[in-house]
């Protein structure tokens, strides 16, 4: 961003009174500019033993496969932005208070905080939504964890795999750095 949303007067990054980080300000109107990181959600949707993945249309990763998730709106709540990108993504509804809080974390070098919630299909119907160039319902073998969009995750995805086989889930939070690539969980708490 180079020009003040208020004004149009040119940005300074600078610090400012009563502040210890560099922000954009404009010396014009006296506006600062924050940027924090997005909300990322995801939805671990699932039916029997099979897991609903989708395969990306869009960049970044176009043609790669990944769980449905997307960016929060204004005005939403975490997990009604969750069920909207499923909705959006697969053509399948699941209310969002029957989603359950799987994971949180951060990813600290794209800034964004990333929250995955779990729920179970009313049914093992779906579709490829037009973000989606396909959809599909996956058993852990099945999987193509080959293809997968965000290999930082195939972790967790295989947690959850073998989570769904017990019924027994945790809820865990991780964070994602450049310097120590420390990734789902550096906490877990089952759920009860």
């Amino acid at each position: 961003m180079k020009f003040c949303m208020q004004c149009g007067h040119a940005l300074q990054l600078t610090i400012p009174p009563g502040d210890n980080h560099p922000r954009l300000c404009c010396s014009a109107c006296g506006f600062i500019h924050y940027q924090n990181p997005k909300i990322l959600v995801s939805c671990m949707a699932y039916w029997g033993d099979r897991v609903l993945w989708m395969r990306r249309a869009r960049a970044p990763r176009q043609g790669l496969w990944s769980m449905p998730s997307g960016f929060m709106e204004q005005g939403e709540t975490l997990s009604a932005a969750a069920a909207r990108e499923l909705f959006e993504e697969t053509g399948v509804v699941i209310r969002p208070e029957a989603l359950s809080l799987y994971i949180i974390g951060t990813i600290t070098s794209i800034s964004e905080v990333y929250v995955v919630f779990r729920g179970e299909m009313p049914g093992p119907e779906f579709r490829a939504g037009e973000e989606a160039l396909e959809a599909g319902l996956f058993t852990e073998a099945d999987a193509p964890w080959e293809q997968f969009a965000y290999p930082e995750v195939i972790g967790p995805t295989r947690r959850f795999y073998e989570e769904l086989s017990s019924g027994q889930f945790g809820i865990y939070m991780g964070e994602y750095t450049e310097l120590g690539n420390k990734f789902w969980p550096t906490h877990a708490r089952p759920e009860r």
